[in-house]
């Protein structure tokens, strides 16, 4: 991360052993959460890399762009905070860059 102090310097924070992550909601009208298999989300994995991976314009990275995908219930989302429990998609990342 870079940022820049009130005294207008420079700085660099670097995290290490962090996956960097972000959550899709689930739309539970079109699918079962309860379908969600282990090999489901190995597929879904899968399909994100070859779409990373076909939409990188040549830059391609040594980083697998999508590491895991897991399947969370029962959790609210804080954007624009929505009290109601829902299904989300936590997907981890090789790179901060794959979080856009």
């Amino acid at each position: 991360m870079f940022g820049i102090t009130s005294g207008q310097n420079s700085v660099s924070v670097h995290v290490h052993n962090f996956t960097p992550y972000f959550y899709v909601k689930v739309n539970t009208q079109s699918v079962s959460a309860q379908h969600f298999g282990p090999d489901d989300l190995q597929k879904i994995r899968d399909m994100l890399n070859r779409w990373v991976l076909g939409n990188s314009g040549g830059d391609l990275n040594q980083t697998t762009p999508v590491k895991a995908v897991e399947l969370i219930k029962d959790k609210a989302s804080v954007m624009n905070y929505q009290k109601d429990k829902a299904v989300f998609l936590k997907i981890y990342t090789g790179l901060p860059k794959y979080v856009n």
